[in-house]
């Protein structure tokens, strides 16, 4: 059934059969090759899955966890052609979301129409910004092993900055940054601030300080007020602060959606590190 489909992959039937001609069918994905090394040639993966077979198989290792043992008797192929599989296949709708990038980020004034109520006080709104975290196990690299160590979260993580749009959607989402890189930086190198046009509304939680960034853009930057040295905040403030966390909200669940896929769970194991940005 639809249900059941959807609990295993994330997504409805429709949304499979889209996402699969979005990728380009058959004629991309059965002749997609995997570069074992790079003074090595490229080599076809010698399978006879469709091409739908495969992107069904990746959505069940993203969205159930499942590992590549269990692939292997589902499908009736080699675990290494699971895993073969599963990274180009990665790699493959990566890229394809990739560019898109800037049709995804939806612009402020097509995002008006049934805009949920809670956003319609923030002029021009156009992307609420917050950060989601993956816990990696230990490098062996000890320099990476201090830049990925968040002193928030007390453990080795890589950082991402998640826009999402006044409806909810999620409209943008950084490569993975080391866990020691402020929220500031994380933001400037993502790019996101190249995608602002004059006018954006752009929404943060209190530690972003994006001020004189988004001032240089010309844009709306809302954000709760900081208390500094005084013992109370003004009446204005405390409207302003509760509903930027009513708006807020919606950025929490979107990322709560994300981190609800099984393989982002818990610890991602040091084999799926190179990848680990393009899952997310």
């Amino acid at each position: 059934t639809s249900d059941k489909f959807k609990f295993f992959t994330g997504i409805s039937v429709d949304d499979f059969e889209a996402l699969f001609n979005l990728t380009g069918g058959d004629d991309v994905i059965r002749n997609l090759k995997m570069k074992y090394a790079e003074n090595t040639p490229k080599k076809a993966i010698a399978t006879c899955m469709s091409g739908r077979d495969r992107l069904f198989m990746l959505l069940l290792r993203l969205r159930r966890g499942l590992p590549g043992e269990e692939l292997k008797f589902c499908f009736g192929i080699n675990s290494t052609y699971v895993y073969e599989i599963c990274y180009v296949m990665t790699r493959l709708v990566y890229q394809t979301f990739k560019s898109m990038e800037k049709f995804m980020f939806v612009s402020a004034a097509d995002q008006k129409p049934g805009q949920p109520k809670v956003m319609r006080p923030f002029k021009n709104l156009r992307v609420i910004l917050d950060g989601m975290s993956i816990f990696v196990r230990t490098l062996s690299n000890f320099e990476q092993q201090g830049n990925t160590y968040s002193r928030y979260k007390a453990d080795k993580v890589p950082r991402y900055a998640v826009g999402i749009s006044s409806h909810g959607a999620t409209i943008f989402c950084s490569e993975g940054f080391e866990g020691n890189m402020s929220d500031k930086e994380s933001i400037i190198q993502s790019g996101l601030l190249d995608m602002l046009e004059e006018g954006d509304g752009v929404m943060t939680d209190r530690g972003y300080e994006l001020t004189a960034e988004l001032q240089a853009k010309k844009c709306h930057f809302y954000k709760p007020p900081s208390l500094g040295n005084r013992k109370a905040f003004t009446p204005e403030e405390e409207i302003l602060t509760k509903a930027i966390a009513s708006a807020r909200i919606y950025c929490e669940h979107a990322i709560a959606d994300i981190k609800d896929w099984r393989i982002l769970q818990g610890t991602v194991p040091l084999n799926m590190i190179p990848v680990v940005s393009s899952i997310v």
